[in-house]
């Protein structure tokens, strides 16, 4: 009679788990790509939505609106621009947008500078890929 043993031997096992650990690697570095490129977009689309709300308001009020927490920026004694945020207080007067843009990873708002003449406006947020996003 034959003593046979059924089962896996330990370089089997550890061959088995270094292939698995593996894939799970490839697997997790694949999804967190895609949720940094998911959230940059969205980053993408917000700025865009608020461009657009700046832009019609600017249309019927003849200027853009005062930036929330408002910090004046001057060079040479005089007032150069208005560096701020987006925030409620601007939300208020944007008609077609409902509620006010976070950024999806850091919850902040997206910053909103003003130009002296009220005329011009920058809006900024940082991408993920260390690079910025300026709209005006």
């Amino acid at each position: 009679m034959r003593n046979s043993k059924h089962g896996f031997t330990l370089v089997e096992l550890i061959v088995v788990i270094t292939i698995v650990a593996i894939i799970a690697l490839i697997a997790f570095s694949s999804y967190k790509g895609v949720t940094r490129y998911a959230r940059n977009s969205a980053r993408m689309t917000d700025i865009a939505s608020v461009r657009d709300a700046l832009e019609v308001f600017a249309t019927k009020h003849g200027r853009y609106p005062d930036p929330s927490h408002p910090v004046p920026v001057t060079y040479s004694g005089g007032l150069v621009f208005t560096e701020g945020t987006i925030g409620d207080s601007i939300i208020t007067n944007l008609e077609t947008i409902e509620k006010k843009p976070i950024d999806p990873l850091y919850g902040v708002e997206y910053s909103y500078g003003l130009l002296n003449s009220d005329l011009d406006f920058e809006i900024g947020a940082a991408l993920e890929d260390n690079s910025l996003l300026a709209q005006q």
